[in-house]
């Protein structure tokens, strides 16, 4: 999720990412050349972005608090008078969200409940591993450049991520799963013992050291290890994850990018060669990277419908097999296993459909609650009564059992053996049943 080619199939988050920016880009403009009305261009950016998405909103205005803070030039207005300009849009965005999510309080319970992730470091490292070589750079120069007060955050930043560092290699080596993933778990047990280094680093910061000219590279530096910072964290044994902060990955790739940008231009001033090797090697990388998961990853080449890496994440790809049963439905509420037919069945025909994306988003029965009850369904273990009481009580007319995603074969068996089922239809691994009695 650091490039924003990731983002670009939804547009609930490439709009407001785009919004966003182009508020910063506003604010920046406005405090150069001192005008109010770009001041107010920054706000209704803002406000667009945070109505569209609440959370690119709130970083975002989050960032542009961080960069009044960390410059040093006296600016048109006072930064109380700045702020507030921007609190507002804010505010008003956010009573537009409440007022929205109070309609179908469903929707942030099961967002607040399926939506529980974190910045996991193994991936991080993998992927910003170019950039981290030579993040020493602006880490130092950046640190320089801001005031007093910001260099004391950063110090008790650097502290919490050099522990958590540390916890995390000796956790993971303990387990053995330092290459495995397991980063969830580190994640939870480590980061409040990790603060303990947050709080001894903090100190205060030595004045000879400060730089008194206004580079953004301070605000860049202190926007890219506060955002890893949190995003990384799991206070409370995994109460933040209920937070969310895997979703601030959206907002590192560009300080991180502008940070190594930073690096390279000064490494050019003492070495000719070498960073334009180095910048190579991190495009290259990076094309070979974005083409292979534009094709292979989140797109179709070289798939087989059912298999492959993260082949439940694509509903667009299908056996014959599944097609050709889909045409052959009839009215009624369909009922499908799990993952992504549902959304298939309601995507090709006018059927209505238990599961699916539409139900977590849009329903007002807890995903939790329904998933479960449906896998159950389609287990080997479960009774015919069970079965025809869950027809009965959710109104089904209509049992699909996919090829694509195939159940397993004694649940087919049992589907067939029931009176109260009638197969319609069968084709390869997969099959439809009528429901003749609720």
């Amino acid at each position: 999720y650091l490039s924003g080619a990731q983002h670009v199939p939804r547009l609930y988050y490439t709009l407001p990412l785009a919004l966003f920016f182009g508020a910063l880009t506003e604010l920046i403009l406005s405090l150069r050349i001192r005008c109010p009305h770009h001041l107010l261009l920054t706000g209704i950016l803002l406000f667009a972005a945070a109505f569209v998405n609440i959370r690119i909103g709130g970083l975002g205005w989050l960032i542009m608090m961080l960069y009044l803070v960390s410059s040093r030039e006296p600016l048109f207005l006072s930064r109380i008078n700045i702020a507030t300009r921007l609190t507002i849009p804010m505010f008003l965005a956010f009573a537009a969200f409440i007022g929205l999510t109070a309609l179908s309080p469903t929707f942030m319970r099961n967002t607040g409940v399926l939506v529980r992730e974190g910045l996991w470091p193994t991936a991080f490292v993998v992927t910003a591993l170019f950039h981290l070589i030579v993040f020493h750079r602006p880490a130092r120069d950046g640190f320089q450049h801001l005031p007093p007060l910001l260099q004391r955050c950063v110090l008790g930043i650097a502290g919490y991520l050099a522990v958590y560092t540390l916890l995390f290699i000796g956790y993971q080596t303990y387990y053995g799963t330092l290459f495995q993933g397991g980063d969830y778990s580190a994640a939870i047990r480590l980061s409040d013992f990790a603060l303990i280094g947050g709080m001894l680093a903090l100190r205060r910061p030595s004045a000879e050291s400060q730089d008194e000219s206004d580079l953004p590279i301070g605000w860049l530096m202190l926007w890219t290890i506060a955002f890893v910072a949190i995003g990384t964290s799991a206070f409370g044994q995994g109460w933040m994850l209920r937070l969310t902060p895997q979703r601030l990955l959206m907002f590192i790739g560009v300080p991180l990018s502008l940070c190594t940008a930073y690096a390279l231009h000064r490494w050019y001033e003492s070495n000719r060669i070498a960073p334009r090797l180095y910048f190579a090697t991190i495009l290259c990388c990076g094309l070979i990277s974005l083409t292979v998961g534009a094709l292979f990853f989140q797109g179709p080449a070289g798939r087989q419908p059912g298999q492959g890496d993260f082949a439940h994440l694509h509903p667009e790809i299908m056996s014959h097999a599944d097609a050709d049963l889909i045409a052959l439905l009839g009215p009624g509420t369909v009922l499908a296993p799990p993952g992504v037919m549902p959304d298939i069945i309601a995507w090709r025909t006018d059927n209505a459909v238990l599961g699916g994306v539409g139900s977590t988003d849009l329903s007002d029965v807890m995903s939790t609650e329904l998933y479960p009850k449906i896998g159950k369904f389609f287990s080997p273990d479960t009774t015919a009564s069970e079965r025809e009481a869950f027809v009965e009580e959710w109104c089904v007319d209509i049992i699909y059992a996919p090829d694509t995603w195939p159940v397993d074969v004694h649940v087919i068996t049992q589907l067939e053996n029931n009176p109260n089922f009638t197969r319609i239809a069968k084709q390869s691994r997969g099959a439809i049943f009528e429901v003749t009695s609720k």
